[in-house]
């Protein structure tokens, strides 16, 4: 069932199948009154049993898709991949400019050449790469291009009596934006501040710092007059500033261990030497995660070693498309 978490704004829990964040928690805002539309946050995987679980908490709440506005926090398949079966002629599909191009890029075979170049620019041997259709987002993804009206960090929606004001939650994806509330204090999250789960920092492209542009976001999250903070996955925060300084401190121990690994190497080297030597997974070694996961490792291995470049504690060289890192005391 839906829980009821404020006056007409419901939890609504989609499982996953066989996939290892188990589910999604999308909110809905339940118009007042006839004619009066609902706002769905984020959707789930494009998969039948996840459209199933969703359609059954729409129709528990008596919210009509024709009547339903869909707000997407970010590109991840997760939270967009539901849209082609969920799109109708009368209700609109919300994501930030950034993110939108990235969602109407998975039907483009251009956009699944960005994951082979990662694999180039980490130096991934070809028995570790990850291929394009071995990525869950391929086989997840929207069947199709959606319509999309594009949203931008201060403009406001309103449903059912609440007025929203879209927040900029940018770095775990290059647009993520988040739903803010401020007579209660509720931010609806996403992705950016998840308990006991680190949100995966990707290198999207080579002009952008994507590890600093996370971390400045929870800073900045973590000075607002926050009551509540309604993220979509795991488990509710009780400390949410607690939380985001837990994840500051993760950041800055894996910073610490990447620049270590580098020094010790003596030697230019790639991201995926750096993140073969690092635990990951809960403790898993490299060797024991799953293709997909180590694609992730080290596509997160490069976010961060860039990062260290950035701030002058290493230096970089390409070799090719290549990126190799060392460190010049």
């Amino acid at each position: 069932m839906a829980s009821e978490i404020f006056p007409g704004v419901f939890q609504l829990d989609v499982p996953f199948v066989k996939h290892p964040l188990r589910g999604i928690h999308d909110y809905l805002f339940r118009g007042r009154g006839e004619g009066s539309r609902n706002l769905l946050i984020d959707t789930a995987l494009n998969h039948d049993a996840c459209e199933a679980s969703l359609r059954g908490h729409l129709q528990e709440l008596g919210a009509r898709l024709e009547e339903t506005d869909i707000f997407l926090t970010h590109m991840h398949v997760d939270h967009c991949g539901l849209i082609s079966r969920l799109k109708r002629g009368e209700n609109t599909v919300y994501a930030s400019e950034t993110d939108r191009v990235y969602i109407d890029g998975f039907q483009s075979p251009s956009h699944w050449e960005w994951l082979t170049r990662s694999n180039v620019w980490c130096g991934v041997p070809e028995e570790h790469a990850l291929k394009p259709h071995e990525h869950v987002a391929h086989s997840n993804r929207p069947s199709g291009v959606v319509p999309i009206e594009t949203v931008r960090p201060g403009d406001s929606l309103t449903y059912g009596g609440y007025t929203l004001s879209v927040t900029d939650l940018a770095g775990h994806t290059p647009g993520q934006v988040g739903l803010w509330h401020a007579p209660t204090g509720s931010l609806f999250s996403g992705d950016h501040v998840l308990n006991r789960i680190s949100p995966n920092i990707t290198l999207w492209d080579m002009d952008h710092d994507y590890l600093e542009m996370f971390c400045e976001n929870l800073r900045r999250v973590k000075a607002m007059p926050l009551r509540s903070l309604f993220p979509a996955h795991g488990t509710p925060l009780t400390d949410i500033n607690g939380r985001i300084d837990e994840l500051l401190e993760h950041h800055a121990a894996r910073l610490a261990l990447m620049e270590g690994l580098v020094r010790a190497a003596g030697r230019p080297v790639p991201a995926f030497y750096v993140a073969k030597d690092i635990e990951w997974s809960k403790g898993d070694k490299f060797t024991d995660i799953s293709i997909q996961q180590k694609w992730f490792a080290c596509s997160e291995t490069l976010a961060h070693l860039c990062h260290l470049v950035n701030e002058g504690r290493l230096c970089s060289e390409r070799r090719g498309e290549t990126l190799y890192f060392c460190y010049q005391g």
